[in-house]
């Protein structure tokens, strides 16, 4: 029993060093948020939205994206909430871009395009949410202008 001790430290100690540097790999991840974009489907006159980010995995490890969650704001209005709950793989070292429907709620697009179209005013576009990569939550508040 005495000569399995060192074993079983080492097999804890190799497990926990994998975990903690997955955990480690996952903060490197970047998300960046591109464009809002309208897909008009035949049969119906309202269109589809979707938030497209691109994804960059610049490390050496396969990492896994979880969940990404949070809001869109047009200038600083909140009008959508967009939530992709579906798991998946991001290659090591590669772009992944990702296209999430957004959920718009009536009342506040509403109010948004009458503000726009009566003011004149310049689009601010922004991403505020979570995205939970290989268990580490990270941050993204990101802006594009239209």
């Amino acid at each position: 029993m005495r000569k399995a001790i060192p074993f079983i430290i080492l097999g804890g100690a190799a497990i926990v060093l994998f975990f903690f540097s997955r955990a480690n790999a996952a903060k490197n991840l970047k998300i960046n948020f591109k464009k809002i974009k309208a897909d008009f489907q035949k049969g119906s006159w309202l269109p589809v939205i979707f938030a497209q980010f691109d994804l960059i995995n610049g490390t050496n490890t396969p990492l896994s994206l979880n969940s990404l969650v949070g809001d869109i704001l047009v200038n600083d209005k909140v009008v959508a909430t967009v939530s992709m709950l579906e798991k998946m793989t991001i290659a090591a070292n590669s772009v992944s871009i990702l296209n999430v429907k957004v959920e718009a709620s009536a009342t506040g697009a509403g109010q948004v395009l009458y503000s726009i179209l009566t003011k004149k005013e310049k689009i601010d576009v922004d991403f505020r949410g979570t995205v939970n990569s290989s268990g580490v939550l990270i941050p993204v508040s990101q802006t594009i202008s239209l």
